[in-house]
């Protein structure tokens, strides 16, 4: 029995390491998946002390951390000195990864990995920019793995949209939790989304929502719910919100549909399944809302050009497809089991646990601030009530 087993918190890095999990697990005879935490609140490092979770880690094989940012450093921090200090022979191969689109140029994400054995990267464009990086710091080994964004495995077939037939086309926007940021932004989307579904009542115009309005258990929740936002317009029968499995809904798309989105990572699945896809350009070219990655891509459109005629016309760029999306993840995969299982057999070659790779992020960041921090409701009072009338805060301070 292999034991591969999983630490992280949220919906979608706990949906992309399940998928890995569950790809590379098909390549041994018998595995078992094990997810030690899932929540709303960040990842107790803690936790790694209890007996439970510590004969899991002893008894696992592959060990795939998938928290955020520096969560990442510090879970492998810790997994280190448990293992350095027990003295085991033996200890996991160490996966980590990058859950959706990713910033190269942001190399903060990247030290936060560094130290697991093999670090996933989803496009051809990533793997250069971190690798490049990597070699000007001399990193004797790039422990970088082109894996591509993965796909669900399940094969159950949903016809998700099976009581909305009535539509002649589906157009299914994609929300996400903080692109755009701005509730100006977000009305502004409403409005559009509103005035499509008055132009072509025979179809149906789909938001999906990442989750119910006021659900914790997600990576980013939203500040300005588009649930809310519909309520100050016109009710129309032809706009739906919905919920559920994104994978469910791609597949059950057809040739005629569309999806629009700022600039979502389902943009990339729905590439690879051949759906239909426009990534709004309204908001212009924005590192921050992920947009930068489709430049030379030519799916980039306007709300105000949103419709059939124009749809028809985004022919995708096949040299920016082979840079980002066009390679098997099956092969990918492969080859990531075949890497996993050279470092586990050159582990048990030298009769004693594998050495850590090396961390970028040393003892001196020890103390990355935690998520959990935050400032007390009376010291934000007295913030605004000094910022506000600097001579009565003065005063009250002296008599306190």
């Amino acid at each position: 029995m292999v034991n591969i087993l999983i630490i992280s918190d949220t919906d979608s890095r706990v949906n992309w390491s399940k998928e890995l999990a569950t790809s590379l697990a098909k390549y041994y005879s018998t595995a078992l998946v094990s997810l030690v935490s899932k929540g709303d609140k960040p990842y107790d490092l803690n936790s790694l002390d209890s007996k439970e979770v510590w004969r899991k880690l002893k008894d696992a094989r592959i060990l795939i951390i998938a928290l955020g940012g520096g969560a990442n450093y510090k879970c492998i921090k810790k997994v280190r000195s448990i293992f350095e200090t027990s003295k085991e022979p033996k200890r996991p191969i160490i996966i980590t990864g990058f859950n959706g689109i990713t910033d190269p140029h942001n190399i903060h994400s990247l030290n936060c990995r560094l130290g697991s054995d093999i670090i996933c990267v989803n496009t051809i464009f990533d793997y250069e920019v971190f690798n490049e990086y990597l070699r000007k710091l001399s990193y004797q080994q790039s422990p970088l793995h082109l894996l591509g964004f993965l796909q669900t495995t399940s094969t159950m077939k949903v016809n998700f949209f099976q009581r909305y037939e009535c539509y002649d086309r589906k157009l299914v926007f994609i929300v996400q939790p903080d692109v755009p940021n701005s509730l100006t932004e977000r009305f502004y989307i409403i409005e559009n989304l509103v005035q499509l579904a008055k132009k072509n009542p025979n179809w149906g115009v789909f938001i999906k929502a990442r989750s119910q309005v006021g659900e914790t258990n997600v990576t980013h929740r939203e500040s300005y719910p588009y649930e809310i936002i519909y309520e100050n317009f016109e009710q129309l029968d032809n706009i739906h919100f919905i919920y559920g499995d994104m994978m469910l809904i791609l597949d059950s798309l057809v040739d005629k549909d569309l999806v629009l989105s700022v600039g979502s990572t389902v943009i990339m699945h729905c590439l690879k399944k051949g759906v239909n896809v426009g990534v709004i350009s309204d908001f212009g070219i924005r590192v921050d809302y992920g947009t930068e990655h489709f430049v030379g891509s030519n799916i980039f459109i306007e709300f105000s050009a949103v419709n059939e005629i124009n749809i028809q016309k985004l022919i995708l760029d096949k040299n920016w497809m082979e840079k980002y999306i066009d390679f098997n993840t099956d092969e990918t995969t492969s080859h990531l089991y075949d890497v996993v299982e050279s470092l586990y057999k050159k582990q048990k070659t030298i009769y004693s646990a594998l050495p850590f790779p090396k961390m970028i992020y040393g003892d001196s960041f020890s103390k990355y601030l935690s998520l959990g921090y935050s400032i007390k409701k009376s010291d934000r009072t007295n913030f605004k009530l000094s910022r506000k009338y600097p001579i009565l805060s003065k005063l009250i301070r002296k008599f306190k």
